[in-house]
C-alpha cells in the first residue's frame, strides 16, 4: 500500500513537471494586434470625443460667467454715474 501511494506521488510529481515544459505563447499574431489596436483606438476615440466636449462645455460656460460679470459691473458703474448726475442738480 505504502509503494502504491510512493508511485501515484511520484507520478503526480512528474506530470506536474511536464505540464511545466508546454511553450506558453507569449506574442499576439497579426490578427490579434489588430484587433487589440482597433479597440484600443476607438476607446480612445471616445474618450477624446467626450473630453472635448467637456471642455468645450466648461469654457462656453466660464465666458458666459465672465460676461454676466462684466455686464453687472457695468450696469453697476452706469448707475453710479447717473445718480451722481441727478444728485449735481
Amino acid at each position: 500500500m505504502k509503494k502504491a501511494l510512493i508511485q501515484i506521488a511520484f507520478l503526480m510529481v512528474l506530470l506536474a513537471c511536464m505540464g511545466c515544459e508546454e511553450e506558453v505563447r507569449t506574442t499576439l499574431n497579426v490578427e490579434e494586434r489588430k484587433e487589440v489596436n482597433k479597440r484600443y483606438k476607438e476607446a480612445l476615440d471616445s474618450i477624446n470625443k467626450m473630453m472635448i466636449t467637456e471642455c468645450t462645455d466648461r469654457r462656453q460656460k466660464k465666458f458666459n460667467r465672465l460676461v454676466d460679470s462684466l455686464k453687472t459691473t457695468r450696469i453697476e458703474e452706469i448707475e453710479l454715474i447717473t445718480k451722481a448726475k441727478g444728485n449735481e442738480k
